[in-house]
């Protein structure tokens, strides 16, 4: 299971337990036990590199059967509603243009599916999510999908998409999280403050609401991939 944060994975390891630190030079590496099998949970950071490095970092150590992107989305489909989990049936790189197609697992038939279209870049307002709705026809955004898919492909390997809504399609933000982001793509904490001490009026609600929000959604994520059998 490939995600962006060590948090899309908490609700998950509160069901099934932490696992074993497996401290490979990645963000955040783990071994748990599900059902008799080996689950590997890595996160790197957000973006398309950052993803890819976390790939690579599985794939030279453990021999696996399939690959699993998980985490958080932003909803571009007006009736996904903030913790949501939904599957994707196709991946769309949104600045290649290139198309990846995706499995979804037994466990998951009953969610709602669609395209997911990822690129390095937070949508940070409503008329953007309509607009890439428009163009990509896709349901979801986020920015690791396409890059794990492609991983994926590369070795043969059946992948699938699993994640949950963090932002509904008519929510924005007014606090710049790609400015935020450092040389690497990690959001910098210390420079989204800075931008909420600018407007405390607007921004720090704003992040104490998506704050609350993503908890909600990692809690929805981990029951949901606590109880599916994939």
């Amino acid at each position: 299971m490939i995600a962006a944060d060590a948090r899309e994975f908490r609700g998950l390891c509160a069901r099934i337990g932490a696992g074993s630190d497996l401290q490979w030079p990645i963000g955040y590496s783990r071994s748990v036990e599900r059902d008799g099998r080996r689950w590997i949970l890595a996160a790197n950071g957000p973006g398309p590199r950052l993803a890819t490095r976390a790939f690579e970092a599985a794939a030279s150590r453990v021999r696996f059967r399939a690959v699993l992107n998980t985490g958080y989305c932003g909803a571009l489909d007006p009736e996904l509603r903030a913790g949501e989990v939904v599957a994707a049936d196709l991946v769309i790189d949104g600045d290649t243009g290139e198309r990846f197609g995706a499995s979804v697992p037994d466990g998951a038939s009953e969610l709602r599916r669609g395209a997911i279209v990822t690129g390095d870049r937070v949508i940070s307002t409503a008329s953007m999510k309509a607009e890439l709705r428009r163009t990509t026809g896709a349901r979801f955004a986020d920015m690791e999908a396409s890059a794990v898919a492609k991983a994926s492909q590369a070795r043969s390997l059946p992948f699938h998409c699993i994640r949950v809504v963090s932002d509904t399609a008519e929510e924005g933000f007014d606090t710049d999280l790609n400015a935020a982001r450092d040389a690497e793509g990690r959001f910098e904490l210390m420079s989204i403050l800075a931008q909420a001490a600018r407007k405390p009026w607007t921004r720090i609600p704003e992040l104490i609401h998506f704050d609350r929000q993503t908890k909600m959604a990692s809690e929805m994520l981990g029951e949901f991939l606590a109880g599916c059998r994939l």
